[in-house]
């Protein structure tokens, strides 16, 4: 079929017309023009392999709502999708188009009451959207029943699989009666989708439209080649060059995904987290407000963005590599959409150069440039120029004109000259001279102590002076809207209230049973959940006891080393004033020792200590000996 096809050319019903036309539907995708015929006109099943984005979903939804009739007891439909969110969507994009027909179609997903679905599909259903863990838990309390499904569609199947979800699947697809027609949408073609074609499709059509060809013209591309302990304050550079910033960052494990929103957050970041171990309700509140701009910086695991649909992305920053590089075609793909451009930047190791190679291979031999971080000067000119655009602003609007009087005051005393400068140097100074953790961390290394910076290094402490400028006083519009601190909580971006973030790290994670096959929270201990979000069984307390302590620890021993058989205990003179956090200050250790994980890391305000093995505390205190603390002693010591 053309890929001009019309959809008026389908002959759906009025109210589905009046729908598609309402939204500027005119013609139809390569998926849907191929994919709906079929469904509506013949009895095959149907095998559709196209791309995420290419509209598969009206591809199936379309010819759904028309051949289902209105006013059923139980399902006549199911739809089995890999996600909570990618569930809500597919549910809220059908009923996007049924304009006045009266079909009832319900979203079921772990995280949420189980005893509101069963309420829902007592009282009648007509579509039911779901993940395999939530229809298996339906299903097992006899609450949905199959044995009327007409249609059965698999969507985004082979991510289903990547989860480990195979077995739900059958299991589901044996529930539901013989007679039904099975509609299987997939990206690629893995050995467990054919298994699922020959043993659950009859006579079917296949659908394979090709793969788009990456434009790289909209998106610019850049990598920053750097161990992991600079990747923090890299981002915090990137973010801060750019006059507005509106992105995600992707990272591989819930737990980095929380070390990075958490580290944003604390220096005054408008970000939040998004994976599996948050609440339903939370995500939905967080994406709702990353939707609306109240949210600037979404960081995700790849499974849990997926059914995020923002088109005005500026920024996609890949914290860490993708597991699967395709992966990262559909990270990148989510900037520079709708004519605008957008900038994708991939922070990869010291070693991990071959990887630029393969991403250039994969987006059509595109040119991934090597970027370099932005200096002092670079952050306090971005600024400067930023101002700049902010006083033509508000000369266009004349909103100066009420301080007039204080101006020509100002002038007489100190001249134009002076007093420019003095409020520039005061609304500068503190916000765009050198951020020292830019400088100490790009070096390589924990060096200068936090006495040599002056004190704390959170933002709230750089300026609390007030006046007109003054960052954390000065209200008003600024490049992200307000940014009056006193009424946002200290959010660099915008409010900070947990209850938009959905991830207190001490509330109540109230995201279902640990056991729930869709995603809902697990044990910690599980490597991989089910929701495809690679767990990390590092979870101690990241900041560590507060206890503190005597600098060298336990002195019960009589000053000797506190060793305890094969482990040793290190003293660090950094702790969480410098901006580090169990799991990097680990990983940097690792790193430049080439040691293994730490058995133990406790963060203090000022200090930290260490548990390792004697072999690994050797090669630690070999690898630092060079590095010195304010005082002159070493950085890494054995505890006394």
């Amino acid at each position: 079929m053309d890929e001009k096809t019309r959809f008026d050319s389908f002959n759906f019903d009025t109210e589905i017309t009046g729908a598609l036309e309402k939204k500027g539907f005119e013609f139809c995708t390569e998926i849907q023009a191929q994919a709906i015929p079929v469904i509506l006109e013949t009895t095959k099943d149907v095998l559709g392999l196209a791309q995420t984005g290419t509209g598969k979903t009206a591809a199936f939804g379309l010819p759904l709502i028309q051949k289902i009739q209105v006013g059923n007891k139980f399902p006549k439909a199911i739809i089995l999708a890999p996600t909570r969110e990618l569930a809500i969507q597919v549910a809220e994009e059908i009923k996007s188009y049924l304009g006045k027909k009266r079909l009832h179609i319900m979203s079921v997903y772990g995280g949420t009451p189980i005893t509101n679905h069963i309420r829902d599909l007592k009282a009648g259903c007509d579509i039911v959207v779901g993940t395999p863990g939530r229809v298996m838990d339906l299903i097992k309390r006899k609450s949905l029943r199959l044995a009327e499904i007409d249609y059965f569609v698999l969507d985004e199947a082979d991510e289903m699989l990547n989860m480990g979800f195979i077995d739900d699947i059958e299991t589901i697809l044996a529930a539901a009666n013989d007679t039904k027609r099975v509609f299987l949408f997939s990206a690629t073609m893995p050995e467990g989708i054919k298994k699922i074609t020959r043993k659950y499709m009859g006579d079917h059509e296949v659908i394979e439209i090709a793969k788009k060809k990456f434009n790289s013209d909209l998106i610019k591309q850049i990598y920053y080649k750097l161990r992991y302990s600079e990747k923090f304050d890299a981002l915090t550079k990137i973010i801060d060059l750019e006059d507005f910033f509106y992105g995600i960052v992707f990272c591989k494990t819930r737990n980095d995904v929380d070390e990075v929103a958490q580290f944003l957050r604390k220096n005054k970041y408008q970000a939040d987290a998004i994976h599996g171990d948050i609440a339903q309700n939370k995500r939905e509140k967080i994406l709702q407000n990353f939707r609306d701009q109240k949210l600037h910086i979404l960081v995700a695991t790849d499974v849990a963005a997926r059914g995020i649909d923002v088109s005005n992305l500026s920024h996609v920053i890949n914290f860490s590599i993708p597991q699967e590089l395709e992966t990262y075609v559909h990270r990148i793909g989510r900037t520079g959409r709708a004519g605008n451009k957008g900038t994708a930047i991939t922070f990869i190791g010291p070693k991990e150069e071959w990887v630029v190679r393969k991403l250039e291979r994969i987006t059509n031999n595109s040119t991934i440039e090597r970027g370099t971080l932005p200096t002092v000067a670079d952050l306090a000119m971005s600024n400067a120029n930023r101002v700049e655009k902010e006083i033509e602003t508000i000369m266009s609007t004349g909103a100066h004109k009420k301080f007039q009087e204080m101006t020509t005051s100002l002038i007489e005393k100190f001249g134009p000259e002076g007093a420019v400068s003095a409020l520039l140097h005061k609304m500068l100074h503190k916000e765009a001279i050198a951020n020292p953790a830019h400088e100490r961390m790009a070096a390589g290394g924990f060096g200068g102590g936090r006495d040599s910076r002056g004190g704390s290094r959170d933002r709230d402490s750089r300026g609390r002076d007030g006046g007109r400028f003054s960052r954390d006083s000065r209200g008003g519009n600024d490049r992200f809207g307000s940014r009056d601190r006193d009424s946002r909580g200290g959010d660099r971006f915008g409010s900070r209230d947990r209850d938009s973030r959905g991830s207190d790290r001490f509330g109540s994670r109230d995201g279902g049973n640990r056991f729930s096959r869709d995603g809902d929270r697990r044990d910690s201990r599980d490597r991989f959940s089910r929701d495809g979000d690679r767990r990390d069984s590092r979870g101690s307390d990241r900041f560590g006891s507060r206890d503190g302590g005597d600098r060298y620890g336990n002195k019960s021993n009589g000053g000797r080393p506190s060793i305890s058989g094969d482990d040793v205990r290190l003293f660090i003179a950094k702790g969480t004033h410098d901006r580090i956090t169990t799991d990097s200050l680990s990983k940097y250790v690792s790193e430049k020792s080439g040691s293994v994980r730490p058995k133990d890391v406790k963060l203090c305000g000022a200090f930290s200590f260490m548990t390792v093995s004697k072999d690994d505390s050797k090669k630690i205190l070999k690898a630092f000996e060079s590095e010195k603390s304010d005082n002159g002693r070493p950085v890494i010591e054995v505890a006394q």
